[in-house]
């Protein structure tokens, strides 16, 4: 993956209006992924790239399937497939809700 589809890391809670992290997707809600970031070191650099070899990528649509018993790990659709990630994970890729999920009229 190029650097052009990461974000720099940041510090604090700044997303554009109307973004959320990933990890705050309630099961049924659709985003688009505008960012994937994490930190500097080594292990954030190959998560991020691990992340987009999955398809975790700016523009992909992607959906919350299912939530653990506990909250934690959740199911992701992300092109064509379901993906597993812990909160850890999730809150790497900010998201701007699906315009019908924002309004709540797609909520399941």
């Amino acid at each position: 993956m190029t650097r052009a589809n990461r974000a720099p890391a940041s510090s604090g809670d700044s997303h554009p209006t109307g973004a959320i992290t990933l990890d705050r997707l309630s099961v049924g809600q659709a985003g688009r992924i505008l960012t994937v970031s994490g930190d500097q070191s080594e292990y954030g650099r190959r998560l991020v790239e691990r992340l987009g070899a999955l398809g975790i990528l700016p523009g992909a649509t992607i959906s919350a399937l299912r939530r653990a018993p506990l909250g934690d790990p959740v199911v992701y659709r992300v092109c064509d497939f379901d993906l597993c990630l812990r909160a850890a994970q999730a809150a790497l890729v900010t998201v701007a809700v699906a315009a019908a999920d924002a309004t709540g009229s797609a909520a399941r």
